[in-house]
């Protein structure tokens, strides 16, 4: 390299922190921006505990009880379910979609499933009527 090709004010020479043309220079780059990347990432952990708290926790309340038709997951058999019958320490499910055994669970052994679960559940519900409505 020439002193005619060398950046202006010598920033090879001084190792300017701001030149990512380097060797190091690229890793240096991506190792600040992961730095303020955990900071902020950080922030918001603090600033939303409370929330991601409850959200770990379901809401769930020990008097929860599901509605005939609610999407839930069985906690002792890890299965999603929709409530047919709430009968009262009993609840009676059937899987999503066409098909499968129904089962009784416990009222205080099933949650709400997620949003993720409940709309698989309703996708396989109405994927079930429209194949059933085919084979008439």
């Amino acid at each position: 390299m020439t002193s005619e090709d060398a950046p202006a004010g010598g920033a090879e020479a001084h190792g300017d922190p701001n030149d990512h043309t380097g060797e190091g220079g690229l890793l240096t780059a991506m190792a600040e921006q992961m730095q303020v990347a955990a900071g902020v990432l950080v922030k918001v952990l603090i600033e939303h505990a409370e929330e991601i708290s409850t959200g770990l926790q379901r809401g769930v309340s020990a008097d929860y009880v599901p509605e005939v038709g609610a999407v839930v997951k069985d906690t002792t058999r890890d299965l999603v379910g929709v409530v047919v019958e709430v009968d009262g320490s009993l609840v009676r499910l059937r899987p999503a979609g066409a098909g499968g055994w129904r089962w009784r669970a416990l009222v205080a052994d099933v949650e709400p499933a997620g949003p993720t679960c409940e709309m698989g559940a309703r996708a396989a519900d109405i994927s079930a009527r429209y194949d059933l409505r085919r084979l008439r």
